[in-house]
């Protein structure tokens, strides 16, 4: 910090036309500097840094082993100050840093760093792999790096040299400003006189090279390919529907299913979570990064013509996967190709809003409830978008907002989908406590939440900041995928037709075992795994229940047991749970912030638990456009 005074001071002089060995020395007075903070305060506001400002200054001048040998002396260096014109003191260092980034910009730095990546990266990974992801995100992370470290604006501004043009937003003064008309808690309960049906798919990294016989374990991230070989015993091989390992499902396992789903149950809308491409990010490039994504839109539209269907994409959609441009208009291409898939399925606002921000709304007419798909790459702790600017990415909080403003004038119900889950570790806290309020204020408006990422059946309670009670709970679908070591799942969502209030789920799962020791068989059937509402005896799905239930897996092992079991997709025995895994369950269910969770897990916290919140620091604090 001293050094970067010390250029301020520098350049001070340089404004001034008068060298450091020119400077008669002096001690500045403590009057003539508060007369100046005031001066001051529009590029440098704090009083602590005047102070420092002039120890430096001092310790400048203690170098030349000169006194000042008269007022008269004094009184010139003085008037130094007031002549100064401070916006060449901002240019200055504008220039400065701008010359640093330059030099930091030159190839050699890069490849550098690299070089650095690569090496820790074969420490757990293949060489192929390494390699190609270096390339793959290479140039972004490098920019990234620059942009946070040696931009120009955001150093200077940080240095107090140039003055902010954003102001800073708090999350406590955000929050009061969203609770301060929250109208008193009346949510709907349900009227049991009649449901409709809603199927949610998420996850369904369908692998378009998968391959029968091949390799089911290799030294990759994901196997079952035909590049890894083909093992001569064929129990080490993958298997014709799906293997349960570190592979993800083939196309004609996915086509069943949809096959299964529009015979066995009347659907009367489809929400459709997102990550539709194979893990094999390595090899992934722009060109094909939608492949999958158009092949399940297709087939959706063969087995379900005329059902409303409502999709958004996940952190694997974009190119190089999670690196969604939150700021600029790089990632438009993405937005382009999925609005030509999804156009039967979206209105003309809707499709409007997608193409212009990534994320829209729509009402559905026959059940009266509003859906609104949410770009949770908005907070996608793994996109290098986000460290540049995290504060509201593309306005999506704002929007929502309104959203919910309008829905609740009308008394209407909604929907939330997205993908990543606001609590999970990979979500900026920042944005999730944001969100948290808007949950909080608009309990009585949204009746379902629903999203996936994870792979993993559960949930996160959203609680009030007024009491800490059950205001929302976001509802998280296992994958379809089979990534890792999971059987293929899908879910049937029962809702109250009169109030758009859930009142049970229904979870699937594929029994991968019985059909592939019979691979002639054409036809696949899952099975119902569980009902939400039987399987945990509890009388319903409002919020409280679930709180409930997150208590209960707390202080009931077998609740724990059975709970664990259902989050692994069924794929696991069921065993006790330790005392970390219990907690670890209890505090992910209880919460919908990841620091909360984390402070609620306490000492049973791993390594890997902090680094992940360590993450949540890189992009820094909000700001917004000073009006």
């Amino acid at each position: 910090m001293r050094l970067n005074i010390l250029f301020l001071v520098l350049s001070i002089f340089a404004i001034a036309h008068v060298s450091v060995a020119e400077v008669p020395i002096f001690d500045l007075a403590e009057e003539a500097l508060k007369a100046k903070t005031l001066e001051l305060e529009a590029w440098a506001p704090s009083l602590k840094f005047i102070q420092e400002l002039r120890k430096i200054y001092i310790e400048v001048i203690k170098v030349r082993e000169q006194v000042p040998d008269s007022p008269t002396e004094l009184i010139e260096i003085l008037d130094l100050f007031e002549n100064i014109d401070l916006k060449p003191v901002c240019n200055s260092c504008l220039t400065f840093v701008g010359a640093i980034r330059k030099v930091a910009n030159k190839g050699f730095v890069q490849k550098l760093i690299e070089k650095v990546a690569d090496y820790a990266c074969e420490k757990k990974m293949s060489k192929t792999v390494c390699a190609e992801a270096i390339q793959s995100y290479g140039d972004l992370v490098f920019e990234t790096l620059l942009d946070r470290t040696v931009d120009p604006q955001r150093v200077c501004q940080k240095l107090a040299m140039c003055p902010h043009t954003r102001e800073r937003t708090r999350l406590k003064d955000y929050v009061k400003e969203v609770l301060k008309d929250k109208p008193e808690t009346n949510r709907p309960k349900p009227t049991n006189k009649g449901t409709y049906t809603v199927l949610q798919l998420s996850d369904p990294h369908v692998d378009l090279l998968y391959a029968e016989g091949a390799a089911s374990s290799c030294d990759q991230p994901l196997c079952c390919r035909p590049e890894f070989g083909y093992p001569s015993n064929t129990s080490e091989g993958a298997q014709h529907w799906g293997t349960i390992g570190p592979c993800d499902v083939p196309f004609r396992t996915f086509s069943q299913f949809l096959q299964y789903a529009s015979s066995k149950f009347d659907i009367d809308m489809i929400i459709w979570t997102g990550d539709n491409i194979a893990h094999d990010i390595w090899h992934q490039s722009q060109a094909n990064q939608t492949l999958s994504t158009y092949e399940i839109t297709q087939e959706i539209f063969k087995y379900f013509p005329d059902t409303p269907v409502y999709p958004m994409f996940g952190n694997h959609e974009p190119y190089p996967a999670d690196q969604y441009d939150t700021l600029g208009n790089s990632s438009s291409w993405l937005i382009g190709e999925l609005s030509d898939m999804w156009k039967p399925w979206l209105d003309e606002k809707a499709m409007e809003t997608f193409k212009n921000f990534s994320y829209y709304s729509m009402v559905n007419k026959e059940q009266n409830v509003k859906i609104i798909a949410l770009d949770t790459q908005a907070c996608d702790t793994e996109d290098f978008f986000l460290i540049r600017d995290p504060s509201d990415p593309m306005h999506e909080l704002e929007w929502l907002r309104k959203e919910l403003y309008e829905s609740e004038a009308i008394n209407q119900g909604v929907f939330i989908l997205g993908h990543i889950p606001p609590g999970d570790s990979v979500c900026y806290d920042q944005w999730s406590s944001r969100y948290r309020a808007l949950i909080d204020r608009f309990t009585n408006t949204v009746r379902g939440q629903f999203f996936g990422h994870t792979h993993h059946d559960h949930f996160q309670v959203v609680r009030s900041f007024a009491d800490n009670s059950p205001v929302g709970v976001a509802i998280i679908a296992p994958a379809f995928t089979t990534f890792s070591y999971l059987k293929p799942s899908f879910r049937i969502i029962e809702v109250d037709s009169e109030t758009n209030v859930p009142v049970n789920y229904y979870q699937y799962r594929l029994d991968l075992d019985k059909y592939n020791k019979n691979s002639a068989l054409t036809t696949l059937e899952w099975d119902l795994a569980y009902g939400f509402v039987e399987q945990y005896g509890l009388e319903d799905m409002s919020f409280e229940s679930f709180d409930k239930l997150a208590d209960q897996i707390k202080s009931d092992k077998d609740v724990a047991r059975t709970f664990q079991f259902n989050h692994d997709s069924g794929a696991h025995s069921q065993g006790y749970l330790n005392a970390r895994q219990t907690q670890k369950a209890y505090c992910e269910a209880k919460f919908s912030v990841y620091e909360d969770a984390l402070k609620c897990l306490g000492l049973h916290a791993k390594a890997s638990d902090v680094f992940k919140f360590a993450k949540q620091f890189l992009p820094g604090k909000w700001y917004s456009d000073k009006c």
